[in-house]
């Protein structure tokens, strides 16, 4: 089966494209208007796809439908949008009325740094990296937290020394855990402090915003990175552009990155830049973050929890964006 989404500015143009390139015999699995542009996913059956000796095993092209609008909603990159609706369609042929977070349990990863019963995973030294304002700083705070909370007395290390406020925000964070913050600004310092850090604990480090283009900032990530001798988690920010993050992918997985930590994730609603890190760069879903408050514990990944994040849309798509604005108004007086 192919499939692909056609964009117009109005749904007879968007199906006058879809009948000049597929034909009469395109199927229509969802439509999509917003933002003055509509969006139409249509699918085309090739000879081969048809059984007929077995009409029963035909696609379940309503269900299908709904995996193309929410794909097409947040966003997700066309070429990973298709090849997730490829791996739906012969999870579906096997088994028709499977549930949605059980299609995304076999599709995706899950690899929480807790597990969900709290206990936490063997000890570790974890590095957070990711783009300037992911919120590293706050889900380093997050973890050091969750490992209090639980009689651990967690080694916190921050690199990020440069950017204002930076140390100011975590040390603030250390003290209302009762915990020191290790500021250093060098790979040396770095060197020195691990050295120092008692044996048979947690170390959390927190790594500084990096321009991905330059070398430079690289270099001194990696050399962090290999300084630890531990693991380096990706942080990134819901609702980050989708094409952004796909084109350091590659970068973060040559620096050692296995998991990902999405935060943020109250404030959009859009999460293709997840989708797109979890399918083309393989990587685990390990934590979902909201809120920049320690009490917002955080969530561990599971196919549950994408679940909810993906179809949450339909709620909010219930009310009327002039209420927003409304409230808006109100708000400013």
């Amino acid at each position: 089966m192919r499939l692909k989404t056609f964009r117009a500015s109005s749904i007879t143009e968007a199906l006058q494209e879809v009948e000049k390139e597929f034909g009469q015999e395109a199927i229509i699995l969802s439509t999509l208007e917003e933002d003055n542009e509509v969006c139409v996913t249509a699918a085309l059956e090739r000879q081969d796809d048809f059984n007929l000796s077995n009409p029963v095993m035909n696609e379940p092209f309503d269900l299908l439908s709904n995996f193309c609008r929410v794909f097409e909603y947040h966003r997700v990159p066309e070429n990973i949008q298709e090849n997730l609706i490829d791996s739906i369609s012969i999870s579906l042929e096997k088994e028709p009325n499977k549930p949605f977070e059980d299609i995304l349990e076999k599709i995706f990863n899950f690899k929480p740094l807790i597990n969900q019963s709290g206990k936490f995973l063997p000890l570790a030294r974890l590095a957070l990296l990711g783009p300037s304002g992911a919120g590293k700083s706050v889900t380093i705070a997050k973890l050091a937290s969750e490992y209090v909370m639980s009689g651990f007395e967690p080694f916190v290390i921050t690199l990020d020394c440069f950017k204002a406020g930076a140390i100011t925000q975590l040390e603030v964070y250390m003290k209302a855990l009762g915990l020191p913050l290790h500021a250093v600004e060098n790979i040396k310092q770095l060197k020195k402090v691990l050295n120092e850090s008692p044996v048979n604990t947690y170390i959390l480090v927190d790594t500084p915003g990096i321009n991905p283009y330059r070398q430079d900032e690289l270099h001194f990530l990696t050399e962090a990175i290999e300084c630890l001798d531990g693991e380096a988690v990706l942080t990134f920010p819901a609702g980050l552009d989708p094409l952004e993050i796909t084109d350091c992918l590659g970068l973060y997985k040559g620096l050692g990155v296995k998991r990902i930590i999405l935060t943020r994730a109250d404030t959009t609603h859009r999460y293709g830049a997840l989708m797109a890190s979890l399918y083309e760069g393989q990587f685990s879903l390990a934590h979902i973050s909201s809120g920049p408050e320690l009490g917002s514990r955080l969530k561990a990944g599971d196919s549950k929890l994408l679940s909810e994040l993906l179809t949450k849309f339909q709620n909010i798509n219930e009310t009327p964006h002039f209420v927003f604005e409304e409230v808006t108004k109100e708000l400013r007086g």
